[in-house]
């Protein structure tokens, strides 16, 4: 029976039985990949499940690639020392509990490192322009209940009161890039529950990670953005204008053009979207599963 045959790998061409492997998406044949190399030679960050041989073949090219960013960026990365606290340095990092996101100002690429890292392992990285947005979501346990936090960019107090640090059983970093193999990263900087103090100190660094890729979507936003006052004043502009012509008795070319303005700002108004509409249709269009 096939369920209990092996399979060649299509890296190392060991055979792998039904535990062992992950088929790839191709459809002209029946290709597999077996545990170890993608424990090996992939991103912890891609789903070969949802992966062609093409697609592998593309995503370990990329991998190299990025390994030389890495060495040139990356390999001497150090921490500030006390005098350049108040000083900019070559890098910065978040401390992200299991992981750390460590970031080169001047060349503007990112790094998630994994602290005490195995011999001969390579690290993801991708550069701020790739960066679309992030979210934060995660798992609480509240006595024998468990509550889940969807995709959250910022959190308020009512929302700290609801989702308190104490109680975080899970929580991860969703980044959102254009990188063409690391379109969905989840980072989970904890897995396993936590201390309050410990747990706070993550989830506010994961937040300005959020913040920092989610200004993007916050800028393009308030460019596109009517205030109540601007509504207000084309509101009372257009109404100045509709007498005017009901006085005249014609319906022109200045009324035409506040009542314009004024649909258009009302159609405006009523299709705003915030930034967690902007990160709810990433989840959509990011995520490799939606593309099956």
């Amino acid at each position: 029976m096939a369920l209990f045959s092996k399979e060649s790998c299509v890296l190392c061409e060991k055979e792998a039985g039904a535990l062992g492997r992950t088929k790839l998406t191709d459809k002209s044949s029946k290709l597999y990949i077996c545990n170890d190399c993608v424990k090996t030679k992939l991103s912890p960050y891609v789903l070969p499940g949802y992966m062609s041989k093409a697609d592998i073949d593309g995503h370990l090219v990329q991998r190299e690639k990025d390994a030389e960013i890495y060495e040139q960026y990356f390999k001497d990365f150090s921490y500030p020392k006390v005098k350049e606290l108040f000083t900019e340095t070559p890098w910065g990092s978040w401390n992200l509990g299991k992981y750390e996101l460590r970031h080169h100002r001047e060349s503007g690429y990112y790094c998630i490192w994994e602290p005490y890292p195995k011999e001969g392992q390579t690290f993801d990285v991708f550069h701020k322009d790739e960066a679309q947005g992030a979210c934060i979501w995660g798992e609480y346990k509240v006595g024998s209940d468990v509550k889940i936090l969807p995709d959250t960019t910022h959190m308020t107090l009512t929302e700290l009161k609801e989702y308190p640090d104490k109680d975080i059983q899970r929580l991860t970093l969703t980044i959102f890039t254009t990188h063409p193999y690391l379109s969905l990263i989840d980072i989970p900087m904890i897995t396993n529950g936590g201390k309050a103090d410990a747990n706070e100190r993550i989830r506010e660094n994961a937040l300005n990670i959020a913040d920092a890729f989610n200004k993007g979507l916050q800028e393009e936003l308030d460019e596109h953005k009517t205030t109540n006052k601007e509504f207000r004043q084309s509101a009372k502009e257009t109404r100045k204008s509709l007498f005017g012509a009901l006085k005249e008795g014609a319906f022109n070319e200045d009324a035409q053009a506040k009542v314009g303005t004024f649909l258009t700002q009302m159609q405006a108004r009523k299709d705003t979207t915030t930034v967690d509409d902007r990160i709810a249709d990433l989840r959509r269009t990011n995520d490799p599963k939606n593309r099956f």
